[in-house]
């Protein structure tokens, strides 16, 4: 029996650390990816296809999924793509119950706030975010063509929602739900409910101590955030007017501005647990 087990993520929640130090070096399961340096195209193709391509291709797509799986180790998948903003969840757990009709799903959350507030960090440092985290959130699901939303869709961090989606489509007993706080503070508890999940005598001593010594995706301070997003801004201002005298007048101005800005400010926080109470899994 192929047994499957899918970690769909969510995102800042120790992905990159289970994918590259846990996973992939597991010789107890097969792992199938990602890991640092290998995303594999039928991967990618599972979660981002298009809704009429995906449809296209799969028959192909899943056959040669199938092909990858063993039958004498229980089979690990992790992407967090299929937990990815959007809005895209029920579309991406009725993609892996299409494929994969009897996976388990392991998914791992993290508190909302401190999750946002990563993520935003994240993306200032690696897509160009020069906005403030409150001017960067859809704080309602406006039904908008995708390039007049916001970047961060404060329904993304409805977990109740998340979890009742894969509770319908997989069955509650199928689905192991972790906490990113709970690897960072008593790891030996998040890998025992791990490897019991999965069936699967794991390392947990080494694991535990694998966890204390990495340090994965370390987020900027907001210091440097508040610098690297006068740098994203001044990118795209000085693109525009590139022969402008004042530009450096400019410059200085934005990097005084961002620098007085927090992050995430005591009123953008309650604004926040306002939208998000009753929604998190208990965490607000």
């Amino acid at each position: 029996m192929k047994e499957v087990f899918i970690h769909i993520g969510l995102t800042k929640t120790g992905s990159s650390f289970l994918q590259n130090e846990i996973f992939q070096k597991n010789s107890k399961v097969n792992y199938l990816g990602k890991w640092k340096g290998n995303y594999p195209d039928w991967l990618i193709k599972l979660s981002y296809l298009d809704e009429i391509s995906f449809e296209n291709n799969f028959e192909q797509l899943s056959t040669e999924i199938r092909g990858k799986l063993s039958n004498k180790k229980p089979n690990l998948i992790s992407s967090e793509s299929f937990s990815r903003v959007g809005g895209v969840s029920l579309s991406q757990a009725q993609r892996i119950k299409k494929v994969f009709p009897d996976a388990k799903i392991i998914i791992v959350l993290r508190h909302p706030i401190s999750h946002l507030k990563s993520f935003y960090k994240y993306s200032v440092e690696n897509f160009g975010f020069w906005r403030s985290l409150e001017d960067s959130i859809d704080w309602v699901r406006t039904p908008l063509v995708f390039f007049r939303r916001n970047p961060f869709s404060i329904t993304d961090y409805y977990y109740d929602e998340l979890l009742s989606v894969y509770y319908k489509t997989f069955g509650r007993e199928n689905i192991c739900v972790l906490k990113y706080e709970t690897l960072l503070k008593d790891p030996a508890i998040f890998f025992e409910r791990l490897s019991g999940f999965i069936n699967c005598d794991w390392s947990i001593e080494n694991y535990v101590e694998k966890q204390k010594n990495t340090n994965v995706n370390v987020s900027p301070c907001d210091k440097d955030i508040a610098m690297l997003r006068a740098d994203n801004f001044m990118k795209i201002f000085g693109s525009e007017v590139p022969s402008l005298p004042e530009i450096e007048v400019v410059a200085k101005r934005v990097i005084e501005e961002f620098s007085h800005q927090e992050v995430l400010s005591e009123k953008l926080v309650k604004k926040i647990e306002s939208h998000l109470k009753g929604r998190c899994y208990g965490y607000i």
